[in-house]
């Protein structure tokens, strides 16, 4: 068996942490470093596109491997593709057309922008290309990311989707906000993509969200915080305050 290790660590509100310059934590940037040092492999795994997160990502922090859009997507650490996914025109219509009524925004994640409608947020602006449909998106759709008024209303929305589209997709909440990405694919197959691809031979997974739930029960040993929901920590092995600390204790 080869004696790697992978460390695969959600993206917002886990790695980064607030905007700007004080976006990471500066002992999680060192511990990631040298971990890496002595052989681990260190990557995101994000429910975000590349395009989304490509230029937040600090010139200090180099990335093995990235999973993208849950699963949809996985990237080697020169940013080539290994796993590729997406959802047709038609269907990634009907899901939002499903969901219209009570989503406040719909965004259609491709390779290279994305494509939306309704209240976007004021940081994702710049990303956005202004469609009213799927129709009119140009390229490849990867996933779809829908914002909702409460968790209560984006919980109703995974559960609708995954009840209609159980055959084609599967949704999964991020406190308001839902990823919709093709069936198969989250977090936890994007992990076992890694763990295939590099001949890696025990992972380890973070995150703080219900969409991580998949990383944590795929990773041979998960962390959350001790600040997340009770939903979410009944998958952890152990309970952190930091990334800094669960690569020390994945270290040992």
């Amino acid at each position: 068996m080869d004696t790697r290790t992978a460390f695969a660590s959600d993206y917002d509100g886990t790695l980064r942490v607030g905007l700007g310059p004080l976006s990471y934590r500066r002992g999680d940037l060192a511990a990631i470093s040298a971990y890496q040092e002595v052989g681990g492999l260190f990557g995101l795994c994000t429910g975000r596109a590349m395009v989304a997160i490509r230029d937040t990502i600090p010139d200090s922090l180099h990335l093995d491997f990235c999973i993208t859009l849950s699963g949809a997507q996985v990237y080697d650490g020169e940013r080539g593709l290994i796993e590729n996914h997406g959802l047709s025109h038609e269907i990634a219509g009907r899901i939002c057309e499903a969901c219209r009524p009570s989503a406040r925004r719909v965004m259609f994640s491709t390779d290279e922008a994305y494509y939306g409608f309704g209240a976007i947020p004021l940081i994702m602006r710049s990303l956005i290309r202004s469609v009213r449909s799927a129709e009119e998106v140009p390229c490849d759709i990867h996933g779809i990311s829908m914002g909702f008024r409460s968790p209560d209303a984006a919980s109703r929305a995974v559960t609708m989707i995954n009840e209609r589209f159980a055959d084609v997709a599967a949704a999964f909440q991020n406190r308001e906000s839902v990823d919709v990405v093709p069936l198969g694919c989250s977090k936890g197959t994007g992990l076992a993509c890694v763990r295939d691809r590099f001949g890696v031979g025990t992972t380890a997974g973070i995150g703080d969200s219900f969409n991580d739930v998949p990383l944590l029960d795929e990773a041979d040993v998960a962390y959350t915080f001790k600040r997340s929901p009770e939903d979410v920590r009944s998958h952890a092995d152990v309970l952190v305050g930091t990334v800094a600390e669960a690569i020390a204790d994945f270290s040992r």
